[in-house]
């Protein structure tokens, strides 16, 4: 351990004497981990400030004042006497615009509830699946990763020592670290070989999940997402 937090260290300030790029294919996969665990912390955040949604704009404030507004100068001609005067039209005009602002702020609230029983209904069945996925297949790439980049510093932390002097027991230490290293890499390679068909069963499965809601809306959701 402290020879892997010594190669560490030399890496992080430029020291290192030894340092091994990972394979193409294995890096690609660490990162596609590290957007899986980004996106699916989005999505659970998403799909919470959804459910939260209560009151979806200020039109029903909007619509309030521009209501009082147009009693208040409809008013003026009961107090000028002044019939068919423009204060007086104003306050009808002002009436009308209120009551359709009111109009489009239910209807607009109807949408927010139905937006918010849909993303309720998706989280309680694909959000389930979501969870299981990083509790299972998310976290062993995590671990696989842990595990690579533990065995990695191992293997140059060895070399850099044999470098600098060359003893048996440094060879054989470097060497069981090596092949401890390309093992680990395999079982990455393996792995992170089922992230295209993971991908497409997670995207089957929400699609799966959106449009068995979709008539909510009264339509399914698009084949391609």
């Amino acid at each position: 351990m402290f020879r892997r937090m010594k190669q560490n260290l030399a890496e992080k300030v430029g020291r290192a004497t030894v340092t091994t790029s990972l394979p193409a294919e294995v890096d690609k996969g660490i990162k596609q981990v590290e957007v899986w665990k980004k996106r699916h912390g989005e999505m659970h955040k998403d799909y919470e400030a959804v459910r939260r949604i209560s009151n979806p704009s200020k039109h029903d404030d909007v619509a309030n004042l521009i209501s009082k507004l147009g009693a208040n100068l409809a008013g003026t001609e009961a107090a000028t006497g002044k019939a068919g005067s423009t204060d007086a039209s104003t306050g009808t005009w002002a009436g009308i615009v209120a009551n359709n602002i009111q109009r489009a702020t239910d209807l607009e609230r109807a949408c927010t509830k139905m937006e918010q029983k849909v993303a309720e209904l998706i989280q309680k069945e694909w959000g389930a699946t979501m969870k299981e996925f990083d509790k299972k297949n998310l976290k062993e790439m995590q671990d696989c990763i842990t595990a690579v980049n533990r065995t990695r510093l191992d293997k140059d932390g060895t070399a850099s020592a044999l470098q600098s002097k060359d003893t048996a027991s440094r060879r054989e230490r470097s060497t069981a670290a090596e092949a401890t290293y390309n093992a680990q890499i395999e079982a990455a390679r393996a792995l992170f070989a089922t992230i295209p068909t993971l991908e497409a069963e997670q995207a089957a499965n929400l699609l799966a999940t959106v449009n068995k809601h979709g008539g909510i809306y009264g339509e399914a959701a698009p084949a391609s997402m």
